[in-house]
């Protein structure tokens, strides 16, 4: 009987190593078709600063997550959280292109990805920029880009004076 049992438990056992083999061929599988899917709309584009508002889903979709639009005077604001638990939320004005970005949580998000095209400036303005500890303002030739905060608690926004719609303040991109 005793033996009965453990060949009994055993074969439980393998089925069960068995059906998790199963399960995490599936999660692969599934990663690897999302993965592809975001790699596909990677080109695409990303919501950035001076690119078209509509692309703001994609961001919250390789976040998981769902974009919440708030109408305010002469702008739109998009937020959403992606996948580091950071609020990203991203300013449109009326003609649909986003001029400014702004985020908080624990740590930066892809600034690569939020400042699209004036990435390339920040960089180059940032290697010559004072750092400071826990603050810091680079200014480019097109894109301003303020951090602030200690570890995981992450301030920033960055935006393009040249394309903020006439009428809003940078006091109103937080």
């Amino acid at each position: 009987m005793l033996f009965h049992s453990a060949l009994k438990y055993g074969y439980y056992f393998d089925r069960m190593k068995e059906e998790n083999s199963i399960a995490l061929i599936v999660r692969v599988m599934g990663a690897g078709v999302v993965a592809a899917v975001l790699a596909m709309t990677a080109s695409t584009g990303r919501a950035a600063l001076g690119q078209a508002e509509g692309s703001i889903a994609t961001d919250a979709i390789g976040a998981r997550a769902a974009v919440e639009m708030s109408p305010q005077a002469g702008f739109t604001v998009n937020r959403f959280t992606d996948a580091t638990s950071t609020n990203v939320r991203e300013y449109a004005a009326p003609n649909g292109i986003v001029f400014a970005v702004a985020w908080d949580g624990m740590g930066t998000p892809d600034l690569s990805r939020l400042l699209g095209a004036y990435y390339g400036d920040y960089v180059s303005a940032a290697a010559g920029a004072p750092a400071g500890l826990h603050r810091s303002r680079v200014v480019g030739q097109g894109v301003i880009v303020e951090r602030s905060g200690p570890m995981r608690a992450m301030r920033g926004r960055a935006y393009v004076p040249a394309l903020m719609p006439a009428g809003v303040d940078e006091s109103e991109i937080q």
